[in-house]
């Protein structure tokens, strides 16, 4: 991490040397830390791209109209492209169009969905399409079409940000173009821009319990920005029962757009069922969302139309697994609906496009996998270009950042293109 404090609308990355003999530079996923503007320069012809993050998948469903026995539709949510939904052709041949449509169990503001095909070759690739939205599962808005390419490249469709929690993929034809009725898919991601989170340290917060220990387990731990820190219910001497309450009064009125929970570090006190809830006043409180989360480690996320209020109340009905009658969270935030799922944009001097072994996109770096990464440009050019090069991020506004966290290409072994002398600058304008 490198420290740095500044309020800017873009940050800016110089590479002037390397640890290894190449001259190609590789950069996977990133961070960019909020908390207090110089000079910026642009390239003549950059290569652009913009980022958006792919959403945790836990305790989603998955339908399909049809299957084939051994490829369900669960497999597009497995996490490997070496299993995949068919849709079902033996004993009987179901006939286009198909669909398969994807469960988030909560409501989120996405603005993209990502496709990868069957990699173990083009059988059942698909070709015209549809995608759709909806926040009950009955009625559809259509937020993209098109047509798919023939291969086993993942395919991103984006669109303006919407509240949803279906996702329906509608396949109208196959990409052979042989008159084939079975489609396959990979894997299924929906995609969401970052979401800026609101400044805390004018909250005052109330909770309906804490632990009597002396600094321990308070309230204010859960806004103290330290994830091993946590707010408890009381489990010494006595454990009140659900519900729990925490309660933030942000000082003054503020848009928001949704709630981030991070549960304790241990999996006692995770919060199951839960409701949202706002109020103008502190004393007249109107539902606003409610759920369930996972019982899982995830940070989780509750998004909602942009409110401008002062007080918004999390209410736990539930243990995630059942563990017992404590509610705990180690980290509360609220999401600033000022700005709600702003993509970040990233202009770099060159980037890998035209490789048929490996995807070199510049948004690779921005998507929050590891497993993909940016990569200058070095295949089919007589010369690639040497050093500097540079990685311009534009995150669409203003906002207080403190630093910026690198991960080098994470491919086990191989450690070309780390970078090594660099220059990290930032601008307003």
């Amino acid at each position: 991490m490198l420290g740095l404090s500044f309020v800017t609308p873009f940050v800016l990355l110089t590479y002037l040397a390397h640890q290894t003999i190449s001259s190609t530079l590789r950069l996977p996923s990133r961070d960019i830390r909020t908390g207090n503007g110089p000079e910026q320069y642009l390239p003549s012809n950059p290569a652009a791209g913009t980022a958006f993050i792919q959403l945790d998948r836990a305790g989603w469903t998955v339908t399909a109209n049809s299957f084939q026995p051994g490829c369900e539709p669960r497999n597009v949510l497995d996490g490997t492209g070496g299993t995949w939904w068919e849709s079902e052709f033996s004993p009987t041949m179901v006939p286009l169009p198909h669909n398969i449509v994807i469960d988030m169990k909560n409501s989120h503001v996405i603005n993209g969905f990502r496709m990868l095909p069957r990699q173990d070759g083009p059988s059942g690739n698909i070709g015209q399409h549809r995608i759709e939205t909806s926040l009950d599962g009955n009625s559809w808005t259509q937020v993209g079409s098109g047509t798919y390419a023939n291969n086993q490249a993942r395919k991103t469709t984006l669109f303006p940000s919407r509240r949803a929690q279906y996702v329906r993929l509608t396949a109208l034809s196959t990409a052979e173009g042989r008159g084939y009725q079975y489609v396959t898919v990979g894997e299924i991601h929906v995609l969401s821009g970052p979401k800026p989170t609101l400044p805390r340290e004018n909250w005052k917060v109330t909770v309906d319990s804490e632990n009597p220990l002396p600094n321990q387990h308070r309230a204010v731990e859960a806004t103290d920005a330290v994830s091993t820190t946590y707010w408890s219910t009381q489990f010494d001497g006595a454990t009140p029962g659900f519900p729990h309450t925490f309660t933030i009064d942000q000082g003054s009125a503020n848009a928001i757009s949704g709630l981030t929970y991070l549960g304790p570090p241990t999996s006692i006190g995770r919060i199951g069922q839960y409701t949202i809830q706002k109020s103008t006043d502190g004393t007249t409180w109107t539902p606003v969302v409610s759920g369930t989360w996972a019982d899982d480690a995830n940070p989780k996320s509750a998004g909602f139309d942009a409110i401008t209020v002062q007080y918004i109340r999390l209410t736990a009905l539930s243990e995630a697994g059942n563990r017992g009658t404590i509610a705990a969270a180690a980290e509360i935030n609220l999401v600033d609906g000022s700005r709600q799922a702003a993509a970040f944009t990233v202009t770099v001097d060159s980037e890998e496009t035209t490789s048929t072994t490996e995807d070199g996109h510049a948004i690779n770096a921005l998507d929050g996998d590891p497993a993909t990464f940016w990569i200058t440009k070095r295949n089919n050019v007589a010369n690639p270009p040497g050093y500097p090069h540079f990685f311009r991020i534009d995150m669409q506004a203003s906002y207080a950042v403190r630093g910026l966290s690198y991960v080098p290409r994470q491919t086990p072994g191989n450690m070309e293109g780390n970078i090594g002398q660099h220059v990290i600058e930032t601008s307003l304008d």
